[in-house]
């Protein structure tokens, strides 16, 4: 009997946080043949080349000390892709967050985005309206899926997002958009932004003055967790020292 040949790509990501710029610490992908049958797995953690905040350590578990060996984000995207079948669509839950991670990691690499589609097996969920919410374990758990390990490590959720896109499938067909080039890393910052980079990098504190859109004045102190160019301009977040919490703001913000 021929092997199976993988017809679609179930993936997952954990990252530095949520906000806008931040990074890729962990990959991991399935392979999967038209009829569900598992043809290959890739997975491995990543250097993200800063300090991981200790909010999403304890969302995934993934310390300083774990990808203190790992591959550079340039390595590990190139793993990914030699690994990754050609042409197929990539599935992945809430896709349009994973979307925006490898997009920067890619960015990051200086390599072009995998020509191929993008299904989103929340979306699946949202039209089948069939749980309390539309989280994943919340999918697993309900329909009993056969899903073991950790939840918010990368190979455990991209293994649920195969089983539930195979459980969903046989109720309807997944909608299928093209893999988009959204969060980029800007090679070039704002004179205001000169010291962001290297604070992110180290995880040192860094204050400046910055005007919001309303023409207030603050002058912050944060330790930045990231940064990325997106449509409308760059942004960049950190942990703000006063207040005790993430913050994001606008480059254009910045004046000194």
């Amino acid at each position: 009997m021929p092997a199976a040949r993988p017809a679609y790509v179930a993936f997952d990501t954990e990252t530095t946080g949520i906000a806008t710029g931040s990074r890729l610490v962990e990959i991991a992908g399935v392979a999967l043949s038209e009829r569900g049958r598992v043809t290959s797995r890739f997975s491995t953690l990543v250097d993200p080349d800063m300090p991981i905040p200790a909010g999403a350590q304890a969302v995934h578990g993934i310390s300083d000390a774990m990808v203190a060996d790992a591959p550079s984000v340039a390595d590990a995207m190139a793993e990914f892709f030699h690994w990754l079948p050609q042409g197929v669509p990539l599935i992945a839950h809430n896709a349009r967050y994973d979307q925006d991670i490898i997009s920067l990691a890619c960015s990051q690499a200086k390599l072009p985005l995998p020509d191929c589609g993008l299904i989103d097996t929340r979306a699946m969920a949202q039209t089948l309206a069939a749980t309390p919410n539309n989280r994943l374990e919340t999918l697993i758990d309900w329909h009993e899926l056969p899903v073991v390990g950790r939840a918010h490590r990368a190979a455990y959720d991209a293994e649920a997002v195969y089983h539930y896109f195979c459980y969903a499938r046989r109720l309807m067909q997944p909608t299928i958009t093209p893999l988009c080039s959204t969060w980029q890393h800007p090679r070039r910052l704002p004179s205001p932004l000169r010291a962001l980079p290297a604070a992110v990098r180290s995880g040192a504190a860094w204050t400046f003055r910055y005007v919001n859109q309303r023409g207030q004045s603050c002058r912050p102190t944060i330790t930045p967790m990231g940064f990325a160019r997106v449509s409308d301009g760059i942004f960049f977040h950190g942990y703000h020292h006063y207040h005790q919490a993430i913050r994001c703001y606008r480059a254009d913000g910045v004046v000194g």
